[in-house]
């Protein structure tokens, strides 16, 4: 699935700087500074861009966690109609910061773990190819075959970050 010539996914070295505002709004809590964070920029104009979605990755040696994940409904709301209909209709903007971060970092982890609280989040998860895991918050994108105690292995590593 092609991001929208409109949205620019990227990693940044200073998530605070760009999203900091928009964690803030969302969560009602400062972002970290540790980890990789990954913004979703909306082209507003000629040269223009803002923050529309977040992310963050912390690297857990052979496991990634995905967190933090979030969008502003306010610039969703007041953007061009015809960008945020191109954007519902292809995914929205959680999934296209996924399917970048699984793109640019499969070769990275044994698997990625998301933690998710919000019901569209866990259906976007689901959709793109998350599975599961015994924690109803937690779950699993693997990019090549695990044996069944490897990935059970990887799942309890995980789970002891939750939150995150």
């Amino acid at each position: 699935m092609s991001i929208p010539s409109f949205l620019t996914i990227s990693r940044v070295d200073d998530g605070p700087a760009l999203a900091g505002a928009l964690f803030k709004r969302r969560f009602d809590q400062q972002l970290v500074r540790f980890g990789d964070h990954y913004v979703a920029l909306y082209r507003a104009g000629e040269g223009r861009f803002a923050t529309l979605g977040y992310l963050h990755v912390t690297a857990a040696s052979e496991i990634a966690l995905i967190g933090g994940g979030c969008t502003d409904n306010q610039m969703l709301g007041s953007m061009d109609h015809a960008h945020s209909a191109a954007l519902r209709t292809s995914g929205g903007v959680l999934l296209h910061m996924l399917l970048y971060i699984l793109e640019t970092r499969t070769n990275d982890f044994e698997a990625f773990f998301g933690v998710c609280g919000n019901p569209r989040a866990y259906e976007v998860l689901l959709r793109i190819g998350f599975k599961p895991t015994p924690d109803p918050k937690l779950l699993i994108f693997t990019n090549r075959a695990l044996g069944a105690s490897r990935t059970e292995l990887l799942i309890e590593k995980a789970a002891s970050f939750m939150p995150f």
